[in-house]
């Protein structure tokens, strides 16, 4: 059960929304962080079954029917993408709801949120008291955002960046999860670490990240399940890092001219 949810009343009264249904675009907003993802029709949407819904916010719905009759206004209000198939419901937020928690340029998100701990720290749901408060310079474990680092400082590369602005505007979910999952990162440290890596993670993970991302939009490949989608960012990182990590223009000239010095004594 979630102990707190946070209903943008502005929002719901421009969309003509009751409570019940704002309390369950707070709970859609962190999908991604949890929920079974599943590609239909070239999108990624998420399993999430009328029961779980009632169970994470009871004291909204009590009964499958109405959280079904949420779904479908939700849809028909444009904020949601709904779909069933295999007799499964399957949820996926629109353009219009991925902007939910956003006023203007500040965005307000909800303290279980994977995007970002509120101003007022993020209460733990490991702790035993409901109304425990943390430092937001650092984030509990339940937290599924990494530090707030500025992605975009990774690179000097300006091309690079305007790409990566475009992923970010076409596949949020996932240039969230690759580049600010938390949960994820820990995992492939750990792995990073097995191999005898030690690195940097925001000097030298996410810039091969980043370029990892670049290529798969390049290559019209980022509409699959994020767990394959980790998977093949994983073995990207492993095999740059080991071959040792991204390479700038110069520094792939003097490897070239090392690799030629060989053939150029040959030659003599």
């Amino acid at each position: 059960m979630r102990y707190n949810v946070i209903i943008n009343q502005e929002k719901c009264k421009k969309h003509g929304l009751t409570a019940a249904e704002g309390a369950m675009m707070d709970l859609f907003n962190q999908l991604s962080s949890w929920a079974n993802d599943e590609v239909i029709s070239g999108k990624t949407y998420y399993f999430i079954s009328r029961t779980k819904v009632i169970e994470e916010l009871p004291f909204f719905f009590s009964k499958t029917d109405t959280v079904y009759r949420a779904f479908k206004s939700l849809s028909e209000k444009r904020l949601i993408e709904f779909k069933k198939q295999n007799r499964k419901d399957f949820i996926r937020l629109s353009a219009l709801g991925k902007g939910w928690n956003k006023l203007g340029k500040i965005s307000d998100f909800t303290p279980n949120s994977e995007k970002n701990p509120t101003k007022l720290g993020k209460i733990s749901e490991n702790e035993n008291s409901t109304s425990a408060t943390v430092n937001p310079q650092k984030p509990t474990s339940n937290s599924e955002k990494n530090p707030t680092y500025n992605i975009y400082n990774n690179t000097n590369d300006n091309s690079l960046k305007e790409i990566l602005k475009k992923i970010e505007e076409e596949n949020a979910v996932v240039f969230e999860n690759i580049l600010t999952g938390k949960t994820w990162h820990e995992r492939l440290q750990i792995s990073l670490k097995a191999e005898g890596l030690k690195i940097n993670f925001e000097k030298e993970v996410i810039p091969v990240l980043l370029h990892w991302l670049k290529n798969k939009w390049t290559s019209n490949a980022l509409d699959k399940p994020l767990t394959q989608l980790r998977s093949e960012a994983s073995s990207y990182t492993l095999k740059v890092l080991q071959n040792g990590g991204l390479k700038t223009g110069k520094q792939k000239q003097e490897d070239n001219i090392i690799k030629l010095q060989p053939q150029f004594k040959k030659l003599g």
